[in-house]
């Protein structure tokens, strides 16, 4: 299977299986950020989702969440380097986390 069609794949899996709960690191300030950034995405503005979220990653560059957004939002921007890259680093800070499996 192609890299693309994987990516595809894990990222309708995550959607069906649903949200990402919050990391418990997490600041208040991060998740509310983070909630922001699914509202611009919920609302059609992919690109102002993604600056969000890139500004948590910048205090916060192993937060899970963030990374799962981010991978999420690359992805539907069609930047799959960027994605894919923000998946394999989800992947290896999370280790069995299972939401990033989900992708």
């Amino acid at each position: 299977m192609r890299s693309i069609d994987s990516i595809r794949l894990i990222l309708v899996i995550s959607m069906l299986m649903g949200f990402v709960s919050a990391a418990p690191s997490q600041t208040a300030s991060d998740s509310t950020e983070i909630g922001r950034a699914v509202q611009e995405f919920d609302r059609g503005n992919p690109s102002a989702a993604l600056s969000l979220v890139e500004t948590v990653l910048s205090r916060s560059p192993d937060d899970v969440q963030a990374l799962f957004h981010s991978a999420r939002f690359n992805f539907h921007l069609n930047n799959l380097e960027a994605a894919r890259g923000r998946l394999e680093r989800l992947i290896k800070r999370s280790g069995s986390y299972f939401a990033a499996w989900e992708l």
